[in-house]
């Protein structure tokens, strides 16, 4: 089952609409609205000022009106007497990207909507490339790509070249020895880059799953910026459980407070 945004009686933000008048703006989310299609779900909502709305081919201007769930964002996670003007700042922002979002289930477990890795690019992580040490020092970082790198340089020379002892040189001494090998690994990593990954190598994958994301992410704070958040950090398996991720300990309002006060550029937001 879809799990929807809102719920009956929430305050929430409207963040898409057909008419950009709309967006901002505030809304009581009164209940289900049975006439609307049935192929999204529509919301009955109270606005304190009137909002433009369409039905059909018509369009007419209300304070009640029908609402499509995707294009409304409750407002929650913000402490009392907290002025509502940020809730509405935040959740543009991360309408669009200046905040990232970490959800948090029941249970407190932290993960992340980052979409899981498709590409051999998003699946690791190299650093740059354009020079010689930069090459060899990432493709030796790197196991799956250095396995496919001694392959095509041996598979490549062995075209161009009769001697011998081809196989038997190392890829890093070739490019010291042939002015033409950085171009040529440089061109082959560009397009090793943009290939679908093998989840055979999915242990050297820098991220696999959501709660691995966050996970990754909450690792570069440091311990005195994690025990402010109440963020606690399970890495390796453990008796009984193999988990490895981050667990949120704190009251969520709370640790959204300490994000905002020391400017860090996520917020926690509830999934049950």
């Amino acid at each position: 089952m879809r799990r929807l945004n809102c719920r009956p009686g929430e305050l929430a933000i409207v963040v898409n609409s057909f008419d950009p008048a709309n967006i901002g703006s505030i809304v009581k989310v009164l209940g289900r609205d049975a006439k609307a299609c049935e192929k999204k779900f529509f919301w009955r909502t109270h606005a304190a000022h009137t909002l433009n709305y369409a039905k059909g081919y018509k369009q007419y201007r209300r304070r009640k009106g029908s609402l499509a769930d995707a294009d409304l964002q409750p407002i929650r996670g913000y402490p009392l007497g907290m002025d509502i003007a940020i809730g509405v700042v935040e959740q543009m922002d991360i309408k669009d990207g200046r905040l990232q979002v970490f959800e948090v289930d029941i249970d407190g477990t932290i993960t992340s909507n980052e979409k899981e890795p498709r590409t051999n690019a998003e699946a690791f992580r190299l650093g740059g490339y354009q020079t010689a040490a930069q090459l060899i020092s990432a493709v030796q970082a790197c196991p799956p790509l250095e396995f496919d790198v001694e392959q095509a340089v041996q598979d490549y020379r062995a075209l161009i070249d009769d001697r011998t002892h081809v196989r038997q040189e190392d890829w890093c001494d070739w490019i010291d020895s042939d002015e033409t090998a950085l171009a040529w690994l440089i061109e082959f990593i560009d397009g090793w880059l943009e290939e679908s990954i093998d989840f055979g190598n999915s242990e050297f994958f820098k991220c696999t799953t959501s709660d691995g994301y966050a996970l990754r992410y909450f690792q570069r704070f440091d311990v005195e910026t994690l025990d402010q958040l109440g963020v606690c950090l399970i890495e390796g398996e453990h008796p009984g459980s193999s988990f490895s991720g981050g667990v949120l300990r704190e009251d969520m309002d709370y640790a959204n407070q300490v994000a905002r006060e020391k400017g860090l550029g996520f917020r926690f937001q509830r999934v049950w």
